[in-house]
C-alpha cells in the first residue's frame, strides 16, 4: 500500500505527531515540535494513512553548511514497511535540493543500521543522563539571567558547533530559561518527562560547573542532559551532581566533513532533533 507524504505542519502536532513521539516515549513537547516546524516549514514531512499521521521526519539547517534530521519517527503498527527509508529519503532530497553540504543526525540503535545503508557514517557517541534532583547550592554571587545575546556568546556557540546556530538559539531561550556566563552560556525548558538541560557550551571547565549548577538550582526535577561524550570534563561534572546515563546514541554524518568545532567547550547538546 502506498502512503501520502506530505509536508509536515503545526495542525498535524496535536493532530498526531506529538501523539507519535509521546507512543515511543521522547520527552519533546509541543512547543518542541513547533519550533522545528516554524524553523522549516518547507523541509518538515509526515506519511499519512487515511488522514493519520504515522510517520514524521523534520530538518534543521544552519546556513549551507550543516542541517540535521530529527524526529524520525514510523508508528509501531506500520514498521518494517519502508517508510522509514521513505521519510529519509524525502528530508535528505529537501537539503541536498538546499545545498546543504553537511547532513547530521543523532541514531538510536534501532535507526542506526537504517542510516547506515544510506551512507551516513559514525562520528561520535553521546549519552543522555538523568537524575532526579540536585543538591543546592550555597547562597552567593549568581550568573544573570540571559536576556540579549551578546556577540561573544555567539561567537563562542559558533566555535564550538562550526555553524552559526544564533537563530535556533534564541528561538530555544524563548521556551525555556538561559543563564549566561562571561565565557559561556546554559538553558534548561519544560519536557514531557524531565526538565531537560541544554545547549551549555563554555570555554572553561569552571564556568560550566557553575553554569550547570546554578541553572538547576530550584528547578522542579526530574532533569535530563544529553552529554557530549567528546568532553571528559563533561562526563565528570555530571557523576558530580548525581547523573547517570541511561542511553546511548550515536552522531552521524552524510556528505561533506563536519567543520572544525571546538567539542571541548560542548557540555550538553540542544536536542537530537537540532544538533
Amino acid at each position: 500500500m502506498r502512503y501520502e507524504l506530505r509536508p509536515l505542519t503545526e495542525a498535524d502536532i496535536e493532530a498526531g505527531a506529538w501523539e507519535l513521539s509521546t507512543l515511543v516515549g521522547w520527552n519533546q513537547q509541543p512547543c518542541d515540535w513547533r519550533r522545528v516546524i516554524g524553523d522549516s516549514p518547507d523541509g518538515c514531512f509526515k506519511l499519512v494513512d487515511a488522514g493519520r499521521v504515522i510517520g514524521t521526519v523534520t530538518t534543521t539547517r544552519y546556513g549551507r553548511q550543516v542541517a540535521w534530521i530529527g524526529m524520525m519517527l514510523v508508528h509501531p503498527d506500520y514498521r518494517r514497511r519502508g517508510l522509514a527509508t521513505e521519510l529519509m529519503m524525502a528530508a535528505i532530497e529537501y537539503l541536498r535540493g538546499c545545498g546543504v553540504a553537511t547532513i547530521r543526525l543523532d541514531a538510536t540503535p534501532l535507526g542506526r543500521p537504517l542510516y547506515e545503508k544510506i551512507g551516513f557514517r559514525a562520528d561520535g557517541t553521546w549519552s543522555r543522563w538523568k537524575a532526579e534532583a540536585v543538591a543546592e547550592l550555597p547562597s552567593g554571587d549568581r550568573f544573570p539571567k540571559l536576556h540579549t545575546w551578546r556577540p561573544e556568546l555567539l561567537q563562542i556557540d559558533r566555535q564550538a558547533f562550526g555553524v552559526d546556530r544564533s537563530g535556533m538559539l534564541k528561538r530555544l531561550a524563548e521556551d525555556g530559561i538561559a543563564i549566561e556566563g562571561i565565557t559561556g552560556y546554559a538553558m534548561l525548558r519544560p519536557g514531557r518527562i524531565a526538565s531537560q538541560m541544554g545547549p551549555v557550551v563554555a570555554t572553561d571547565p569552571q564556568v560550566a560547573g557553575r553554569l550547570v549548577r546554578e541553572i538547576l538550582q530550584g528547578q522542579p526535577g526530574p532533569f535530563i542532559w544529553d552529554v557530549n561524550g567528546a568532553n571528559p570534563a563533561a562526563i565528570e561534572l555530571a557523576q558530580s551532581l548525581g547523573f547517570r546515563p541511561f542511553r546511548e546514541l550515536e552522531r552521524m554524518t552524510l556528505g561533506e566533513p563536519v567543520p572544525p568545532e571546538r567539542q571541548e567547550w560542548v557540555y550538553a547538546f540542544a536536542d537530537p532533533a537540532i544538533g
